[in-house]
């Protein structure tokens, strides 16, 4: 293949290798420094229709996806030769390699805004009723400084309603470590199966191994997926957040109906808009805002009061520091959870908290009880009538 002309394009080498095709890197013949990635279905594989059919499905999933997260299909070629797919070349590499080979885990802080692009991308994917079935790191593309994705190989994707893709009941298609419960039993899937692959990547990009890494047989892997609960990603890695174990375990519960239910909600609970526990576990909706812990509503309500009252008597300046001191620390130090919501009763608090700081403040530099010229801070005389031993008359 290698010189090999295809419509415009000459092959220059091989890039990467799949089950159904190979890769290759190819340059515009007339346009000078544009290049593509054209896939070719692999010539053992040329008499077998079903096949034939599989890519031709690919190519007419990829003409229709336009999102920046995802490979563009530049054009599509068919002979007696072959069959050519030539698409967007992106330079990056598989995402399992990377983390391999380059950095091991994802901190919190890069694997959030990596992994809100790739649910972005294949958001993009669902509402066009497309399945993609075979999530996995290495049909995610990812640069060399970790700030842009891109997702390929649409080859077992299948539309909604798509007859022809319709397994038989106990067949699977995907990549083992990355099914779903329902996949692994033939199930008919949805895109909440997709979500399923999607936590499993998050899970591999957070801890550098899938979930049930020590099974040894398909077999066992197919039973604990289906039947065990998650690993505790913290036993791998202990860095990891609650909030992060906590997501990771609804994008992975065993009932479709328990986990993300799209993935806007999927990136609304990485982005932290929602609480994940309030998820609705059946529609995916958040339910209305009911108060259930009331503490940090309390601390707000006092701060504010102290901080009123010591306009008037500045004896309780000291109380409002406390507590000022007390509410941070409680939102620093301490994870609690209510139904407001923690960006929401965080804006309360720290209002009252700055009200409390800045009344109090106030009234240490400025208060003249006597009303003698003397702040109270530097004057030796507070008692207006001057009978405080050691005043001056």
């Amino acid at each position: 293949m290698i010189s090999k002309q295809i419509l415009n394009y000459k092959i220059k080498n091989i890039i990467g290798e799949g089950g159904m095709g190979t890769v290759y890197l190819a340059e515009h013949t007339k346009i000078p420094n544009r290049i593509a990635a054209i896939k070719v279905l692999k010539a053992d594989l040329l008499q077998n229709e079903n096949l034939r059919d599989r890519f031709r499905r690919e190519m007419k999933i990829m003409s229709d996806m336009t999102h920046e997260n995802i490979i563009k299909l530049e054009e599509y070629h068919e002979d007696e030769e072959g069959m050519y797919l030539i698409m967007e070349f992106f330079k990056g590499v598989e995402l399992d390699e990377y983390l391999k080979d380059t950095i091991g885990v994802f901190p919190e802080e890069k694997a959030i805004p990596i992994m809100i692009q790739i649910l972005n991308a294949f958001d993009s994917a669902h509402k066009k009723s497309i399945v993609h079935r075979d999530i996995k790191p290495a049909n995610i593309l990812i640069n060399i400084e970790a700030t842009k994705i891109k997702i390929l190989d649409f080859g077992i994707a299948k539309m909604k309603d798509d007859i022809s893709m319709e397994t038989k009941s106990g067949a699977q298609i995907g990549t083992v470590f990355y099914m779903s419960p329902e996949q692994v039993q033939g199930k008919n899937l949805d895109t909440r199966s997709d979500i399923y692959s999607l936590g499993v990547t998050f899970y591999q990009m957070l801890t550098g191994m899938k979930p049930y890494f020590d099974a040894t047989t398909e077999y066992e892997i197919y039973s604990k997926i289906v039947n065990e609960d998650l690993p505790d990603p913290r036993e791998i890695y202990p860095v990891i957040t609650e909030r992060l174990v906590n997501i990771l375990r609804k994008a992975l519960a065993k009932d479709p109906n328990k986990r993300f239910q799209t993935c806007e909600d999927f990136i609304a609970a990485l982005k932290g808009e929602v609480d994940v526990d309030l998820i609705n576990i059946e529609t995916g909706i958040v339910p209305p805002m009911i108060i259930e812990d009331k503490t940090p509503f309390y601390i707000a309500l006092f701060l504010g009061l102290a901080s009123m009252i010591s306009l008037i008597n500045q004896d309780i300046y000291p109380i409002s520091l406390v507590f000022a001191f007390a509410s941070l620390f409680y939102y620093l130090f301490i994870r609690r959870k209510n139904l407001l919501g923690e960006k929401s009763m965080r804006l309360i608090t720290f209002s009252a908290l700055t009200i409390s700081f800045v009344f109090s403040l106030l009234l240490f530099l400025f208060e003249d009880t006597d009303n003698d010229g003397f702040m109270d801070r530097n004057d030796p005389c507070k008692d207006e009538y001057g009978l405080n031993e050691g005043c001056k008359k």
